[in-house]
């Protein structure tokens, strides 16, 4: 009983101390967290109050990948606009491909995701990726008619 105690409370450690070096926008800290096994395990992610970047996605990927519980990440800034690129959404997509667990992302608010990111998106959701998304938020993300269509087949 005291190994699993200690396991969970590691674990539940783990992924605050990367939600608070994320928070800080301390990437390389992040990254050290996501090597020790840090995790996501809430059912819904949210990141309030974190200025999230191309680079703060690369350790939330990989986090969301060693994570058992993922059901909605919710990547959308509240307080103006985002910061997340192309770049940033394709290290997401890469994890979305496979992660079958996701059921809901909002990325509403990151109006520079371009084309890199909706293209990204398209490949990692469309044949031969992952069908179990259902919810997809792209609100004020810049995304025009025909990449909408895109996603929608």
């Amino acid at each position: 009983f005291n190994t699993i105690m200690r396991d969970l409370l590691s674990s539940r450690m783990l992924g605050l101390l990367l939600l608070r070096a994320l928070g800080a926008q301390d990437a390389k800290q992040a990254a050290t967290f996501v090597q020790q096994g840090a995790a996501f395990d809430f059912r819904v992610q949210k990141f309030p109050n974190v200025r999230l970047t191309d680079s703060s996605m690369d350790a939330i990927s990989k986090a969301m990948a060693q994570s058992k519980h993922n059901r909605s990440l919710d990547l959308s800034p509240r307080n103006g606009g985002g910061f997340l690129t192309g770049r940033g959404i394709t290290t997401l997509a890469g994890v979305l491909k496979t992660d079958t667990r996701l059921r809901a992302l909002d990325l509403s608010n990151h109006p520079k995701l371009g084309d890199e990111g909706i293209d990204a998106l398209v490949a990692a959701l469309g044949p031969g990726g992952n069908t179990s998304l259902r919810t997809l938020c792209l609100g004020n993300t810049g995304i025009d008619d025909a990449s909408a269509a895109a996603l929608g087949t």
